[in-house]
């Protein structure tokens, strides 16, 4: 093997092992114990709860679901018994994800009684979310 073969196989072996260094891990331990994890067999109940039901489909391997998982704790307690939140691994609920057509993740659905009222993806810090969340639940 020449050696500009080898160094290129290294150098892309050395760059996947970087980036997965660098890719944040979501730790479920230290979120918000309002956010409720869900299963395929357990969202209609747990979708049914409460007049407004965030849903927050994502992944662990998804860097960007990673880094909005603390923004959702944050705004969990802001709408304690206002809004319940519902988290969906999309590679456990694929039944789920794939009844609201998930193709990019994270993927919030806001639903209202059950019915889809609006929906976000991607990452959006805080304050963005409480906006949008405030124009819909006050609205109401």
């Amino acid at each position: 093997m020449k050696k500009s073969t080898l160094f290129l196989i290294l150098g892309i072996a050395a760059l996947f092992t970087l980036q997965n260094l660098r890719r944040p891990r979501v730790d479920l331990e230290t979120l918000s114990p309002l956010i409720v994890h869900g299963a395929d067999n357990t969202f209609a109940d747990l979708s049914a709860r409460s007049e407004w039901v965030l849903v927050d489909f994502w992944a662990p391997w998804c860097g960007p679901c990673a880094r909005l998982k603390p923004e959702l704790s944050a705004l969990a307690p802001l709408y304690e018994n206002k809004i319940d939140f519902l988290a969906m691994n999309v590679d456990e609920t694929q039944a789920t994800a794939g009844f609201f057509g998930i193709s990019g993740i994270p993927a919030l659905v806001l639903l209202r009684n059950g019915v889809e009222v609006d929906r976000w993806t991607g990452f959006a810090p805080k304050n963005v979310l409480q906006h949008w969340l405030d124009g819909h639940v006050r609205e109401s």
